[in-house]
């Protein structure tokens, strides 16, 4: 490590200038030397590899022991598409290819040296994997078939599943691809075997259940066709765009969620339950490049880890030259790795092992793999050093098996006389080079946060990001031959005030840390507090409302009965009355006027029927209306005055008071629900009607009788869906009481999730009280000891009330 500045200097600096690590760039040097590079903050690293570094080497890295476990002559490289090469413990996997004979897989067990041959592929092979959780071998032809195969401990190979197509099911230049989900159960709960595969190719994901298609069909050899006739044995995902491929495969290890990774920069993610797959979320990273690969830092090797699983994220671009890690939870990018130069070097292959210790980046161009090793600082994952091993030799494919930690540090993984590099940490490969299989174990060294290496600081006054710029070179020659011990002995005391430093800056972290929690938590309780008070104000007033206007509406309709009650009856004796003078008039013109014309009869009885309407009927009607409406005005009036004294009360005693929450007030309604009312609603179709009589009834009963007699799916798929106001108010009241009919409520809550609208102008200001309040009702239900199947479908829940809420 070189340096232009003594120990105090920079530990001077740093005194003068702390910045936390996510402000730090880092810049290294990759010069081909086997030496560890230790990162300092580990967030923001940029790794310069020396274009020096390919020229022809004599010698593998000394941090290599190589042992040869089969001699073969491989083919190009491009004779083969997807993985070559897969490893699951002792037992490895590998494709051969012969024009003569054809493709073939072979089976070997690296200790025992037993192996077996597989062949009779109806197409060439595309890819090969192990599950984690079995030793099940899947491979999968060109034309998508997939061939399941199962090996005991003797590496007797047995036929587990194969799933044939139609020739020329798939396009021609499609290269399918697999994804075993790594399935780990629950340890607190009875489970049955998991061996759920992902195939995917173009912008096709399916996903197979072989554990359900093998106990359905009790066969070895099946169809596509027969398989798509077992319930929940078979699940296509849709992927909207049409135009982008998929790029990369991940099921989670409980079963229950599979993200897709397209090249046009976007993740997705579905939901898998009884029903099949429901979309839950798309993602798109801050880069928006083309993704190359996608994995997860799960340690899927125990399963009892109390780390949550797909809690990070590992992106993969530019051709595996940067990579980025993700929290899951809020996606944001809290580290970055490139690699530079971009348009020099090859592309980077990523792996990873299933401890999650370690990321390895194969160039195999330049037969080089970095190792990367991630540690967790203050629970979250960092870069926190790098190591370069280097090959004579070129390599064809290489696959991690284990990370063990070593108790001799001074094992020797060199065959040479020469002096080796120290080890703390023993990883072995798999590795394919173009003549033989090769079992490696490398030696790398520990890393140590708190006492790693840190370069020069050089920072302009107008920046307020740090850059560590460090070369990495060999230790073993310091440029004149010589060692001086007083150096050693600075460097040591150096190293020790920037350790002091490091805790000294960390302490001070923890303290700022835990007083901005402190500060959260009291403006959360003082937030929390201010709402409970507008929510019971804000009830109380509603509460009025409904009660007066209740009373003025049976107010009105008590005086309305009466009025066209003394109408009618006034009108009926005015009525008797005309008719009578009438009958009285007509007849004494009758006798008078026995010989006059006709027509001269009719216009007179006309004007005489008139005359008498005009004085006798319009006068009454005129009188009836205005006392009428004199009298709706006065009721009107008083039941106005009433409400408004009411409201100023109410708001007086709640402006007084500044007392805790308290529960609503719930109005008990004079009349019990009316099942046959909510059944005639079902049944003519008027659901959102049904909905809305029930909840105004505020009968709890009645609300879970018209769910039992809706089917819930109706929520999402209806024609005329219910308006968002209802959905909201519907999630309110089921999220009062979780308890009994826990499955159906949990549809209904699902149903409701995936068509809420939150912009809709309806509900915008209201959605995420309703939320947050059902966020809770899951929180506390998970608490409780119920079934295990229903705390996990709280928890995915609970996971699309969040998506919501963001």
């Amino acid at each position: 490590l070189n340096c232009s500045m003594t120990g105090e200097q920079l530990l001077s600096s740093q005194l003068n200038n702390v910045s936390p690590p996510s402000s730090i760039l880092e810049k290294y040097v990759l010069n081909g030397s086997d030496t560890v590079v230790h990162f300092s903050g580990g967030t923001h690293i940029i790794l310069n590899v020396d274009g020096e570094d390919k020229r022809p080497r004599d010698r593998d890295s000394s941090r290599i022991y190589t042992q040869v476990l089969s001699e073969y002559k491989w083919a190009s490289e491009e004779c083969y598409n997807g993985r070559i090469l897969a490893v699951h413990e002792n037992l490895i996997a590998y494709r051969l290819f012969n024009e003569n004979t054809g493709e073939a897989v072979r089976v070997l067990d690296r200790i025992t040296s037993k192996r077996h041959l597989i062949k009779s592929f109806k197409h060439p092979t595309a890819d090969i994997q192990w599950a984690h959780h079995a030793p099940l071998l899947a491979v999968i032809d060109i034309n998508a078939n997939l061939y399941a195969y199962h090996v005991d401990k003797d590496c007797v190979v047995t036929k587990y599943l194969n799933i044939i197509r139609e020739d020329d099911s798939i396009p021609l230049d499609a290269i399918p691809r697999i994804s075993w989900c790594p399935y780990i159960p629950e340890a607190d709960e009875p489970h049955e075997e998991m061996h759920m595969i992902a195939v995917y190719y173009r912008n096709t994901v399916e996903s197979f259940s072989l554990n359900i298609i093998k106990s359905e069909l009790q066969c070895e050899e099946v169809t596509l066709e027969q398989c798509e006739k077992v319930s929940d044995a078979v699940m296509k995902l849709p992927i909207e765009n049409s135009s982008a491929e998929v790029q990369a495969v991940c099921l989670s290890p409980d079963a229950t969620a599979i993200a897709v990774a397209l090249n046009c920069g976007t993740v997705t993610f579905f939901i898998i339950d009884g029903e099949g797959t429901k979309f839950a979320h798309r993602w798109q990273p801050e880069h928006g490049r083309h993704i190359q690969d996608l994995v997860f830092l799960d340690n899927i090797t125990a399963s009892d880890t109390p780390e949550q699983f797909w809690k990070y994220a590992i992106i993969s671009t530019e051709n595996g030259k940067r990579i980025q890690l993700y929290d899951t939870e809020n996606w944001h990018c809290i580290a970055r790795l490139l690699f530079e130069p971009l348009d020099q070097l090859g592309k980077l292959a990523l792996s990873i092992h299933p401890t999650a210790k370690f990321i390895f980046l194969t160039d195999y161009d330049a037969a080089n793999i970095y190792c990367i090793e991630v540690a967790y600082i203050m629970n979250t994952p960092r870069f926190v050093a790098c190591t370069q091993i280097t090959f004579c030799h070129p390599l064809v494919n290489i696959v991690p098996i284990s990370v063990v930690q070593q108790e001799d540090h001074h094992q020797d993984f060199s065959l040479s006389d020469e002096e080796v590099s120290p080890a703390d940490i023993l990883v072995s490969f798999v590795a394919l080079s173009q003549r033989s299989l090769l079992h490696l174990e490398v030696g790398l060294e520990k890393s140590h946060v708190s006492n790693g290496d840190v370069g020069c600081e050089g920072s302009g006054e107008d920046s307020n990001e740090q850059m560590i710029s460090t070369s990495n070179v060999d230790t073993t020659d310091d440029g004149n031959g010589v060692a001086n011990s007083d150096k050693r002995q600075q460097k040591s005391d150096n190293l020790d005030l920037l350790d002091a430093l490091y805790r000294q800056w960390e302490g001070l972290s923890l303290n700022l840390e835990k007083q901005t929690e402190d500060f959260e938590k009291k403006l959360r309780e003082e937030r929390d507090r201010t709402d409970a008070q507008m929510r019971q104000l804000r009830e109380d007033i509603v509460s009025c409302d409904e009660r007066l206007f209740l009373k003025l509406e049976s107010l009105i309709n008590e005086n309305r009965t009466s009025t066209v009650e003394a109408m009618q009856t006034s009108l009926d004796l005015k009525m008797d009355s005309v008719i009578q003078s009438l009958r009285a008039t007509t007849v004494d013109n009758f006798k008078q006027q026995q010989n006059m014309d006709l027509h001269v009869i009719r216009e007179e009885l006309t004007n005489n029927i008139r005359e008498v309407l005009m004085a006798t009927m319009i006068p009454i009607l005129q009188d009836v209306c205005v006392s009428l409406f004199q009298q709706l005005n006065e009721n009107f009036r008083t039941g106005l005055d009433q409400y408004m004294k009411q409201i100023h009360t109410l708001c007086t005693s709640a402006l007084r008071t500044n007392q805790a929450v308290t529960d609503p007030l719930i109005v008990n309604n004079s009349s019990s629900a009316d099942p046959s009312a909510l059944i005639n609603l079902i049944e003519n179709q008027r659901i959102t009607a049904a909905f809305e009589k029930a909840m105004m009834l505020k009968d709890f009963g009645a609300l879970m009788f018209v769910c039992n007699n809706v089917d819930p799916d109706l929520i999402a798929t209806a024609e005329q869906p219910l308006p968002q106001h209802v959905l909201l108010c519907l999630l309110n009241q089921l999220a009062t009481k979780l308890e009994g009919e826990t499955d159906l409520k949990f549809r209904y809550i699902e149903n409701v999730l995936m068509v809420l609208q939150v912009k809709d102008p309806t509900i915008a200001g209201s959605f995420r009280h309703v939320l947050n309040r059902l966020q809770t009702a899951l929180t506390a239900y998970m608490g409780t000891d119920t079934n295990a199947s229903l705390k996990r479908r709280a928890r995915l829940i609970s996971q699309l009330t969040a998506n919501l809420l963001k």
